[in-house]
């Protein structure tokens, strides 16, 4: 699946992001075969610093002093990024003292300095976390396509734990790949630049899917991309286990691994949490919920998942088929004048409490259920607080909870 608007041919440089795990290395590796295409180790150049501060490394008087110690401070398996790279710390001053102070200088003289010492024309920046920060390079690479690579969340949990960084359990790693979906989901579906490729579409039909992706970033597609042996070598500068495989032929029985891996437990486990993902990236998913459980905030799902895997348990799931499905349970969480219930001004706020209210009271005529889940006594603060808190008292029950659950 590779969406896009029709693809000019530029040079803009070209980004490669995605959840850990996902193929970015094996993508990255067949993009950087390419005879005009470079491709480094990651720089997690971006996901290291608020996007806010950026500009501060920018400042023309002590050009290039901030930006060279903002490189060093990137440490990347115990190495500083620029070592990875094999780019001595003069040549990145000098390079810069050739540029005017910009955020894109100080990445190019990484990237750019490497390309050229490849041979290349053009190059490419792959690292998974970037995917978190796609409205920054948006902000300084305007028309750099982005691509990202998806793969069955399943799978993505199965590679996950058996890498030393990753999340120590499965619920651990529907909460990683979830808050990748609600950080870059909207840009993907919307931004005229980038772009959504499946690891299994690659995987089973790579020539195909790499002319679709030479298309959208306005290269001619290359016999030669489908041999990684030796670009691999490029984009795995620290020898990383886990990503040698991306040096080897594709293996289509990669797909679908979590079949055979995951007990019917897990997998229902990540079809109440996922299933609206799985079926938006065209992923298995059964349809035999018992119905939909509308949590808010949706943000405190994570802190209160002691309380709604007794929901999941018994056969609900998390997320709506479409936006005019009624919920059949809904369960609120926290406490009203915190965590996450009400943002913005005076007047947002008390507009979203009448909404919460209203819902409320429709629940009550309709009977449906709610349940208000809080730790610590409960406390109000504030004019909308307190209307949410009467609201709740007089609506939310016991009525429907798991067993050993309280509210």
């Amino acid at each position: 699946m590779l969406s896009s608007t029709t693809a000019k041919s530029n040079q803009a440089p070209i980004f490669v992001v995605g959840v850990p795990r996902s193929g970015t290395t094996l993508l990255a590796a067949m993009l950087a075969a390419h005879s005009r295409l470079s491709c480094g180790p990651e720089s997690h150049f971006f996901n290291q610093t608020p996007s806010r501060d950026f500009e501060a490394l920018c400042h023309p008087r002590p050009w290039p002093l901030p930006a060279l110690e903002y490189l060093d401070s990137i440490n990347i398996l115990g190495k500083t990024v620029t070592a990875t790279y094999g780019i001595s710390r003069e040549d990145i001053d000098r390079y810069l003292r050739t540029r005017s102070p910009s955020v894109p200088a100080i990445l190019e003289s990484l990237t750019e300095q490497y390309m050229r010492q490849v041979g290349k024309q053009r190059w490419i920046e792959k690292t998974p976390g970037h995917c978190l920060c796609v409205q920054t390079i948006r902000q300084y690479f305007p028309t750099s396509p982005i691509i990202r690579i998806v793969r069955d969340p399943r799978d993505v949990a199965l590679s996950l734990q058996k890498q030393s960084w990753g999340p120590t359990s499965f619920i651990e790693s529907i909460w990683k790949w979830r808050a990748f979906e609600a950080l870059c989901g909207d840009f993907f579906r919307t931004d005229p630049y980038a772009f959504t490729l499946r690891y299994e579409d690659l995987l089973v039909s790579p020539e195909a899917k790499l002319r679709e992706v030479c298309a959208a970033i306005g290269e001619t597609f290359e016999l030669g991309m489908l041999n990684t042996s030796q670009s691999v070598l490029h984009v795995n500068k620290t020898n990383a286990a886990c990503q040698v495989k991306a040096g080897t032929p594709v293996d289509a029985s990669r797909i679908e691994a979590w079949k055979q891996c995951l007990t019917d437990g897990d997998n229902r486990l990540f079809e109440a949490l996922l299933g609206n993902h799985l079926r938006t990236y065209g992923y298995s998913c059964r349809d035999d919920f018992e119905g939909f459980l509308r949590v808010y905030p949706a943000s405190q799902s994570r802190h209160y998942w002691h309380v709604l895997e007794g929901f999941v348990s018994r056969g609900f799931r998390l997320w709506s088929k479409d936006p005019r499905e009624t919920p059949t349970i809904s369960v609120y969480l926290g406490q009203p004048d915190s965590e996450g219930w009400l943002h913005g001004d005076r007047l947002t706020r008390l507009l979203k409490a009448a909404a919460l209210s209203l819902d409320l009271w429709r629940s009550r005529v309709s009977g449906r259920r709610v349940c208000w889940f809080t730790e610590g006594a409960r406390k109000t603060s504030g004019l909308c607080a307190r209307l949410l808190y009467l609201g709740l008292n007089r609506v939310s029950t016991s009525s429907g909870m798991p067993e050993g659950t309280t509210r």
